[in-house]
């Protein structure tokens, strides 16, 4: 089975998460696209990983207008936000992904990580007003994301996936 491992990334969150995963999947001889670089006709492949920063809520516009573009194929998703990557927020940014995907795609799972938030992001948040201490408290704990532990449990979950097909 060959897999293809695509993401969107702004600050290299996603970029990191999806480069563990093509790692750890390496039996599967995974080709690894960024979807800024994406030019061309899509690799041949039996699945799809896609990787998103969150935006607002929800998956970022170029990971939206790729996934929407995908019909008939086996697709796992992975995702990177500053929030806590559990719950009603981090449920519906899921869902909204999923919603991106045609009727005729196989979804294989989905994974949703902490990662640091932008910097800039950051300072203009603190400009508008003070940043509450539990945001601070998750802004510190999200800098420490993706681990390594976070690409093994990605990665592991899509192996999972992958070798059940």
């Amino acid at each position: 089975m060959k897999v293809a491992v695509f993401y969107s990334t702004r600050t290299g969150n996603t970029r990191r998460l999806a480069q563990g995963i093509a790692d750890e999947l390496s039996a599967y001889a995974p080709a690894l696209i960024d979807l800024a670089q994406l030019q061309g006709p899509l690799p041949a492949a039996d699945c799809y990983l896609v990787g998103y920063w969150v935006d607002r809520g929800r998956a970022d516009e170029r990971a939206q207008h790729f996934l929407k573009q995908l019909t008939g194929q086996k697709v796992g998703l992975f995702g990177t936000l500053g929030a806590y990557p559990y719950g009603p927020h981090a449920r519906h940014i899921m869902q909204a992904a999923e919603d991106c995907l045609s009727d005729s795609c196989l979804l294989m799972g989905h994974f949703l990580c902490q990662g640091p938030v932008d910097p800039d992001l950051l300072q203009r948040m603190a400009a508008d007003k003070p940043i509450a201490p539990q945001a601070k408290t998750r802004h510190t704990i999200a800098a420490t994301h993706p681990n390594q532990t976070d690409i093994q449990y990605a990665a592991s979950l899509f192996k999972e996936r992958l070798q059940h097909q």
